[in-house]
């Protein structure tokens, strides 16, 4: 259940409980490429959902993260998912004040796909400039600098472009 009583979050729900109910009809395994490709269609939407809910539902996410995950050796072409599941796994870490283990992610997500890795980039330092609003430390202070630093050069173009309004 969730505590958003609107009808975006009833028909979110809904669709979770459905997607629930698919993976559960189809069972654990796939039987060919067709039937994993349909799994992890509905694992990606099931996952973009479950974060999307109010509160998330971050154990929903995680069984989805790891049913999906286990997808990914069943053939070579569901390797192009790995790197969005990475990203995932940065989502929810960030959700569980698992702030460290979410850092620790990024690098690898950076190294899969450095597009996700800047959109991860700024979830963290998000993160971390709302840890610096509740609780002022050196450490905090240090990673807002250092993925502050990471993200303004992201954004930056090249020279000689001229800094945009962003």
């Amino acid at each position: 259940g969730s505590q958003c009583g609107t009808q975006y979050c009833r028909v979110l729900g809904r669709t979770l409980d459905l997607v629930v109910w698919i993976l559960d009809a189809q069972g654990p395994a796939p039987s060919d490429l067709n039937q994993a490709r349909a799994q992890m269609g509905t694992i990606r939407t099931g996952l973009d959902l479950a974060l999307r809910a109010v509160p998330p539902r971050t154990r929903l996410a995680q069984s989805l993260l790891e049913r999906g995950s286990g997808l990914l050796g069943f053939d070579p072409s569901l390797e192009i998912y790995r790197a969005e599941f990475v990203y995932r796994q940065i989502q929810l870490a960030l959700l569980d004040g698992r702030t460290d283990d979410a850092a620790d992610l990024l690098g690898q997500l950076t190294t899969l796909d450095p597009k996700l890795g800047d959109n991860a980039r700024l979830l963290l330092l998000n993160r971390f400039v709302e840890n610096w609003q509740a609780r002022r430390t050196p450490q905090t202070a240090r990673s807002i600098c250092d993925l502050g630093a990471q993200v303004l050069a992201s954004m930056t173009p090249p020279h000689p472009e001229a800094l945009g309004l962003q």
